[in-house]
This record gives structure tokens, sequence and C-alpha cells, in this order.
């Protein structure tokens, strides 16, 4: 799995956010990586679970 960082900043739209406010794209990037990698964990504990524990 890749960084989010290194995926979204292959878009334009997130290089000008770079160059315009880096703050606010580091902070975009920061919190979008929790959120993939909360999503990642919640995934892969489905994945495991075979006894029907985890309830959505």
């Amino acid at each position: 799995m890749i960084p989010v960082a290194e995926y979204i900043y292959t878009e334009n739209r997130y290089k000008q956010l770079t160059r315009n406010n880096p703050e606010v794209a580091r902070k975009l990037a920061d919190d979008l990586q929790k959120e993939v990698d909360a999503r990642y964990a919640f995934y892969d504990a489905m994945s495991k679970d075979t006894e029907g524990l985890i309830s959505l």
C-alpha cells in the first residue's frame, strides 16, 4: 500500500494546493491517511472475521 500523499500528489489539483496553501495540503494528506488507515484496518479485520463478530 502506498502512502496517500504519494498518490494524491500525482493529481494536479493537489499539486496546486501544495503550492498555494502548503499547510492545508499537509493537513489534508494527514487526515486522509488516517481515514485510509482506519478503513484498511476495518476491512482487514472483516476479512479475518470468520465468526461473524464484527458488526456493521
